[in-house]
């Protein structure tokens, strides 16, 4: 069942300085996952995470339930037919939590939170009226999950290169590598980055360079 209610925010680096930044975590986890992935993000910025408005709708990857507890949370789901008929209220979500706690002028996500930051961020440099965050800046897109064709035909039109700043980052063994490069190549002179691993969240032992080169493009941007 889809949220009613917006959850409080969980916060981490400045708390008065640099851009607000709205962190989606990845499927079937949580804010406090996610707080903990970006544990070693720059404090250039205020990063807010927030619980996704579903329920897990069903068991989490095994190793997230061996060091993470309950409960777990997903952005939106998708049937079999590539189609994802709660999405439209997950936008509707990010619209509240951003008129509540923003206005956001950056967003990162990671895995299924990746692919929904970078539909927000192609929402708002397309300056469509339904943009759930338009006075966005900037997205930091991590391990991006792939999407169904219909998604991509919706938020990705051909032929259309948006221009977002973008910083995307992913593991070198990380199966979303392709789904990554392909998205980065929608937006206008992106970053790009990778770091030792696979599916997970650049931090000071695995990817220092690509900290680095984050706390230089949130600069940049602010």
């Amino acid at each position: 069942m889809m949220a009613t209610t917006l959850p409080e925010v969980v916060t981490f680096g400045s708390e008065s300085n640099g851009p607000k930044v709205l962190c989606l975590h990845g499927w079937r986890t949580s804010a406090a996952i996610f707080k903990f992935q970006a544990r070693d993000f720059p404090k250039n910025a205020q990063f807010h995470f927030v619980n996704g408005p579903l329920a897990a709708q069903g068991p989490a990857q095994a190793i997230v339930e061996q060091f993470f507890s309950k409960p777990y949370f997903e952005w939106y789901t998708t049937t079999p037919k590539g189609t994802s008929p709660d999405l439209d209220a997950a936008l509707a979500y990010l619209s509240k939590l951003n008129k509540e706690y923003g206005p956001y002028h950056g967003i990162a996500g990671f895995s299924q939170g990746g692919r929904l930051a970078a539909m927000v961020a192609s929402m708002a440099a397309r300056d469509l009226p339904n943009a759930p965050l338009p006075d966005l800046k900037f997205a930091v897109i991590l391990s991006a999950a792939t999407a169904s064709r219909q998604l991509k035909e919706t938020y990705f039109p051909q032929d259309t290169v948006l221009p977002m700043p973008a910083f995307f980052s992913h593991g070198v063994d990380d199966f979303c590598i392709d789904s990554s490069n392909n998205l980065s190549n929608r937006f206008l002179d992106p970053v790009v980055t990778q770091h030792v691993g696979a599916h997970e969240v650049c931090n000071k032992s695995n990817g220092s360079d690509a900290l680095d080169q984050l706390a230089t493009f949130i600069q940049e941007h602010s």
